[in-house]
């Protein structure tokens, strides 16, 4: 935490990502880490978030990139691809939630694509990507989509 004067104004800043001490092993490992950060606002809006992880597939960060509302939220595919690039990662891992059903969506794989294409020009995995309900995943990894193979 860093605090600045500016006159009568104060500003303080933190550090929004935290070292997390974590591996990534499978997609359950991915679900749990990603459910903690999204807390009750599963249920209630749609939220993205990206796992940066190092060769090791050790978490190096993790953050909510967008928060929507229950409808839908933005996917900032540059913004995942240029944060990857000046983290040094090897990999990444997406995930959303849906406040309905995990199925994911024509869109969904379309942007799953992308990204990933995107991450391969600076040799970067796009691991999986997740989508998050109150209660349930569907990883694109265990379920072999076309748009992640």
């Amino acid at each position: 935490m860093k605090n600045v004067f500016l006159g009568e104004l104060q500003t303080t800043f933190v550090d929004a990502k935290k070292p997390i001490e974590k591996s990534i092993r499978c997609s359950r490992d991915a679900n749990d880490l990603i459910r903690e950060m999204m807390g009750d606002q599963i249920r209630i809006k749609q939220m993205m978030t990206a796992t940066f992880l190092n060769r090791g597939n050790q978490v190096m960060f993790a953050e909510i990139l967008t928060i929507g509302d229950a409808e839908k939220t933005i996917i900032p595919n540059k913004e995942i691809v240029r944060k990857a690039i000046l983290s040094g990662c090897e990999a990444v891992i997406l995930a959303h939630n849906h406040t309905g059903t995990k199925t994911p969506s024509e869109s969904d794989k379309r942007e799953t694509k992308a990204i990933k294409e995107g991450l391969k020009m600076f040799d970067i995995k796009l691991l999986d990507h997740l989508i998050l309900t109150g209660s349930d995943y569907y990883s694109f990894a265990d379920n072999g989509e076309r748009s992640l193979a």
